[in-house]
């Protein structure tokens, strides 16, 4: 029987980061189009970024196929050339390396989808290969340098999560674990990020990771509700990627309309997304191609709701 694996796929519009807007910015659309006839362009070769610069891990779009619906099919991939899997024999019980030439690594490949009618990039979301910001970012370079930071992905968001996290019942407790070294200066619409402030304080960086917990039996104090919002704002314009400073956010409250019980919210789980069981080849991959139509038809259910406007 063949052997299937499922495919995490979430929706993100592309969009400006909203300081950045000015009556010269170019649209979305240009931007994006022209930075992929760019990419087109250009061989598999040169399609090719170093990701740190010690580590010997690298991020690739060796596919960008321009489909008859305006649509892009875009397939990236992580190539590490520094470690990987060893090869084991079922029959032997042998332990033994992979053969590879020196420019040769293991590769992770990951894939997304690019509408520019409706700004849509939906995601194929892999802890073992790059992040939809690491692939946003390789499309980026291509961009007049103006651009190169003000381009952000916006994750697309169960309205009715925040919704109710924000005009529910009382809330009595919240749990929050931020890694400050990753807050942006973005984050805040006014003031300056957690990180800023050590710095400014002398302190180089702070690399470890921040929980606060409240919980009261009536209320929590107006001060965490304050931070609720800006926990709910943050959420839902992050992507989940490698700058991901929220760890956790979850919030217990009161049933609203005078219901008995509790309700428990997890705002990092309110994010809309899919999984889609996809076919595993006989090399042991998933081929771009399998990838290509299970994003199509995620796109297919999300976008009516989500990019019609």
């Amino acid at each position: 029987m063949p052997k299937k694996k499922y495919m995490h796929i979430y929706p993100f519009k592309v969009d400006f980061a909203e300081e950045c807007l000015n009556e010269n910015t170019l649209s979305i659309q240009d931007l994006m189009e022209s930075a992929l006839a760019k990419l087109l362009q250009k061989e598999k070769k040169e399609r090719i970024w170093k990701i740190e610069p010690f580590d010997g891990t690298y991020a690739t779009l060796p596919e960008i196929k321009p489909n008859q619906d305006g649509t892009y099919s875009l397939g990236f991939a992580k190539f590490d050339m520094t470690s990987g899997p060893g090869k084991g024999n079922l029959s032997s019980g042998e332990i033994s390396p992979f053969e590879m030439q020196e420019d040769e690594g293991f590769s992770h490949p990951t894939a997304a989808l690019y509408d520019p009618s409706t700004n849509a990039f939906i995601a194929e979301s892999s802890n073992s290969s790059i992040s939809p910001d690491r692939m946003l970012s390789c499309i980026t370079k291509e961009m007049p340098e103006d651009y190169l930071a003000q381009i952000t992905l916006i994750p697309i968001i169960q309205e009715d999560v925040v919704t109710q996290v924000l005009k529910g019942g009382l809330i009595r407790k919240l749990e929050l674990s931020v890694c400050p070294a990753l807050l942006q200066e973005t984050a805040f619409q006014k003031g300056i990020s957690f990180n800023s402030f050590l710095k400014s304080k002398g302190m180089k960086s702070f690399s470890g990771e921040i929980s606060i917990t409240w919980s009261d039996k009536q209320s929590i104090p107006n001060e965490a509700k304050k931070i609720i919002r800006w926990a709910c704002n943050l959420v839902t314009s992050c992507t989940g990627g490698f700058l991901y400073p929220i760890k956790r956010c979850k919030v217990t409250q009161e049933k609203a309309n005078n219901e008995r019980g509790s309700d428990f919210l997890d705002l990092l789980n309110a994010r809309v997304s899919d999984k889609i069981l996809v076919q595993v080849g006989r090399d042991r991959m998933v081929a771009f191609i399998e990838k290509y139509k299970a994003l199509k038809s995620a796109y297919k259910q999300w976008k009516r709701k989500y990019f019609s406007n």
